[in-house]
Formats: structure tokens, sequence, C-alpha cells
């Protein structure tokens, strides 16, 4: 939920910032991340030229995981990001560097140190030094690069009580979720093969529920990621949902392809089954099933059955979630799946660097047109792409390129 969404419910940008940081200074949730980009140091017309594509390159980066986007009034931006790793986040904030260099344009190469116009909080041990961030902020501190930067004090006694899932309100969004209809909260982005020559060509697109607008529509006064085993129970519940909605459309064009992200679980709740049956061999060659990679770790036995599964069904099989690191420690080509999305950050420009020789061991073992590159903000996460053969991408980029003359894949209204 974006600053200016909290904005709607009288709340200024530091006001909801504070209370979020103190709720997570009382709750010490695991896995979080906070960023603070100053916009502000930009020239006033380079700020005004870029401002919307800054705001639109952090809320992709945070659209389908628990994040939220702070604007305020001088044109910074915070972020705090819960379920999504700081490798995306990252890659969406060093898409911002060219804005700052001296010639507007990025230097070819990634910085060895955080961008200067970011501040960093790492939620697990500085939880305290952000809320102290946020308390001087919301008292009229208008030097927020001062604040940032300040020593760090013991936060104060008067934090609120967190407002996180517990068992009860857990229960209560269940039930509040099964009961409504997700079409605001479902998004839909197109994966494009795009060759050197040529123009984009949307092949499918992924069909998700955006955390953000979930939490804004259902859970305004909840943080969905302070507990994230009920955070992970949720995603399982909005799987079955996903299916439910899709099967009750009343247009589904399946002349293209589409693509779903669901935990290994769903496919042992027997959700799975009945959407399936819903439209029996009409799906076959059309779906492409993502499955994240810590999912994918968790329960290799699992997935090696869910994707034989698949395969018997005339389904895709994509590992979603892939980073520069992932491909460094791990060798995903021998699992041989359909897909393998690959999340784009400018560390893979360093010809040496590991999460590029990864990558290339991946496009060597699987073939580059099954690796689809992710998250690409900016034209030179194209530009890498190609020179490695790749050709399925998607993200921001792609978005514009395409614009309105994009043609939906397929069309659905459902009513469940």
């Amino acid at each position: 939920m974006s600053g200016a969404e909290e904005a709607k419910t009288n709340e200024s940008p530091e006001q909801a910032l504070l209370a979020a940081a103190r709720r997570i200074a009382a709750a010490r949730p695991s896995g979080g991340w906070a960023c603070h980009i100053r916009l502000s140091h930009l020239p006033p017309q380079k700020l005004k030229e870029n401002y919307s594509f800054a705001v639109n390159i952090l809320r992709s980066a945070v659209e389908r995981f628990l994040g939220r986007v702070f604007l305020f009034g001088n044109s910074d931006i915070v972020v705090i990001c819960w379920q999504t790793r700081r490798w995306q986040l990252r890659s969406a904030i060093a898409s911002l560097q060219p804005l700052f260099d001296g010639e507007g344009r990025a230097s070819g190469r990634p910085p060895s140190n955080e961008p200067s116009f970011a501040t960093w909080w790492d939620l697990d041990q500085q939880s305290g030094d952000f809320l102290l961030f946020a308390e001087r902020l919301a008292s009229g501190c208008t030097r927020t690069d001062n604040v940032a930067s300040a020593p760090v004090e013991k936060a104060g006694s008067e934090t609120a009580e967190p407002k996180g899932l517990d068992p009860n309100k857990f229960a209560a969004l269940v039930a509040r979720i099964k009961d409504a209809n997700l079409g605001g909260a479902i998004r839909r982005q197109p994966i494009c093969r795009f060759h050197r020559s040529g123009k984009p060509q949307p092949l499918f697109e992924e069909v998700y529920v955006s955390i953000q607008e979930l939490q804004r529509l259902f859970a305004p006064r909840l943080d969905l990621g302070l507990d994230q085993w009920l955070f992970r129970a949720l995603t399982e519940v909005l799987d079955e949902r996903v299916l439910t909605w899709l099967a009750a459309a009343e247009s589904l064009n399946l002349i293209a392809r589409f693509a779903l992200n669901l935990n290994l679980s769903t496919f042992a709740s027997g959700a799975f089954a009945k959407f399936e049956a819903r439209f029996g061999n009409q799906l076959r060659g059309r779906m492409v099933i993502e499955i994240d990679k810590s999912d994918l770790l968790a329960n290799l036995p699992r997935f090696a059955a869910v994707q034989e599964t698949l395969h018997a069904q005339g389904h895709f099989l994509c590992i979603d979630g892939l980073t520069g690191p992932d491909l460094a420690a791990i060798d995903y080509g021998r699992l041989t799946a359909d897909y393998y999305k690959v999340g784009w950050h400018p560390d893979f420009l360093a010809a040496d660097g590991e999460g590029r020789v990864g990558l290339e061991r991946l496009a060597a073992q699987a073939s580059p047109d099954k690796i689809i590159l992710s998250h690409c903000s900016v034209e030179e996460a194209v530009g890498f792409g190609q020179e490695l053969g790749l050709t399925l991408f998607q993200g921001w980029y792609l978005d514009s390129l395409l614009g309105s003359l994009r043609s939906p894949r397929f069309k659905l209204v459902a009513n469940s």
C-alpha cells in the first residue's frame, strides 16, 4: 500500500510510516528490509521528468510480494519489503542509478557499494534505527539525509502494540477472502519473446494476486508479513481462491498461454484438480505453473512428483524466484524444468561475477530459450539478456514498450 493510498485514510505518509515502524520494532518479525530513496537530491527538472518512472519501478518490485511504498512531499520514497528478497528491491533501486550519474546514463558496470542516494535497514537487526528515522521524520525533521545517518538511539517506550496476523485475525481474514470477489486484487503481467530485431511479442501472461492491493482492500490495519508462517498459509488460501476465480470466469480465451504461481501444497489439497477438471483437455499446452525455488528446495520429492504429473497432463513447469547468488550456489539445470525465471540485477554486468557465471551455466545446460529474465525495469536488462542469447523477458520496461497497444491475451470476467 503506497503512502499516497494511506493518505486516503487521513494519515499522512509520515504518520503511516511511523505506525509501521512501531509495529515492526515491537513484533521484530524476521526477513524485513527497508530503504529510503532520496529522489529529492535530483535537479528539479530531472525529478519532474522521472518521478513517475521511479515510483513505477519501486511499486513493481514489491507488487507480488508483501511490501509498502511511502511517498513523501519532498519526493523521497521509503519502501518496506517482507516476503521478497533484498536482491529484487536492490535491482529496482539500482535501476535508478543512471538518474544520479553525472551524464545521466549507467556506467556499464554495477556499483561496488550501495548507491549513495539510498539508505538501507536490515529490520532483523536495525528495527530500532528505522523507528528512530520514522520518529524524526514524523516530528517534522526535513533533513532526511541527516535523519537516515543519525546515531543509533534506543527506541522509545511508547511503541504501539503490533497489528500483525495472529491465528484469530488470520481466520477472520481467510473467512473474508473466501466470500469476496478478488477481482480487484488480481493482476496480469506478460512474459514476452523479444529478439534483437523486432518488437516484443507477449507469449503468455502471469496471473497473480497483488498482496499490496489485497492488504489495502481486506486488511488495511494489519501488517500481513509480521508472521512468515501465517503469511505462507495465507498464500495457500489465495492459491485456491485464484483457481476458483479462474474456473468461474465467464470467458477464458485459451488461444494464449497463462502462468500461475502456486505452492506445492496446493496440488495435494485438491484445489488444482478441481480447476483442471473444469476445463479438461482445453488446458493442455497452454498453462505454465510457477513454483518458487524456496518451495522446491524445501521438498524436492514432492516437486519431482508434481513435475511428473504436470508434464503428463500437458502443462509446463517454471522454477521461479532465481537470483544471481542462487545460480552460483545450486545447479538448477539438472532439474529439467520447462522454464527458469531469473531476476535481473545490474550485478550481472560484471563479466566474472558469480551471478553472471551461474546464469551462463544455466543457459548452457537448459538452453537460453527456457530462461525468463524477470524484473526488467530498464532497457539495459533486456540488452544484457539478448547478449547471452535469452529471448524471454518480463518486467516494467516490457510493459512500457507494449503500452496501450497491447491487446489482452485472454479476457477474464468472474463473479466469484
